[in-house]
């Protein structure tokens, strides 16, 4: 997966922590990083790139200890969300997430 395709990947589950979820910013940038982290670091024979085969709210259900959570009771914010992070990602200043595989910015 592209550099960029992988920063509006994590980008929309960061939000989804802070919206669906109630994470402060911070926390949820911390989060998502730490993910980031054991997935680059497990072995690869695991497969960690089997993640970008989840939605990222799925992801981010996990990650916030909620499985019960259906997404299907967030759809219409959910898709107005991705739709624009997806538009906007890498024209805002304070975009909150690196590339997880470069840690640079993200691409335009």
């Amino acid at each position: 997966m592209q550099a960029k395709r992988r920063g509006i990947f994590w980008s929309i589950v960061a939000e989804c922590l802070m919206r669906f979820f109630d994470y402060e910013r911070e926390s949820a940038v911390s989060t998502v990083l730490d993910f980031q982290r054991r997935l680059r670091d497990a072995p690869i024979e695991t497969n960690p790139d089997v993640v970008y085969h989840e939605e990222p709210f799925t992801v981010a259900k996990n990650l916030a200890g909620r499985p019960d959570a259906a997404l299907a009771e967030y759809r219409a914010p959910y898709e107005r969300l991705v739709e624009q992070i997806t538009q906007n990602y890498g024209h805002r200043k304070d975009s909150i997430l690196y590339d997880p595989l470069t840690h640079e910015p993200p691409t335009r």
